[in-house]
């Protein structure tokens, strides 16, 4: 089930995703990346990911792309 999220600040979502995304990697490195551990941490990416996309990407006015 994907994270609910009531802030809506692209900010914070970026944050989010990039502490995500590093612990899957660090994660992955020290357990290999077809461990249950890692899977579930890249759901977790995959989900806010997805927020991120649909919250975001009707809109081009973007911090990330200034």
């Amino acid at each position: 089930m994907p994270p609910i999220i009531f802030e809506n600040d692209e900010v914070y979502l970026y944050i989010k995703i990039e502490l995500i995304r590093g612990e899957l990697i660090n994660t992955g490195m020290q357990e290999g990346f077809g461990s249950q551990n890692t899977i579930r941490i890249s759901q977790r990416l995959d989900s806010y990911l997805t927020i991120y996309q649909r919250l975001f990407s009707k809109n081009r006015r973007t911090f990330l792309y200034k």
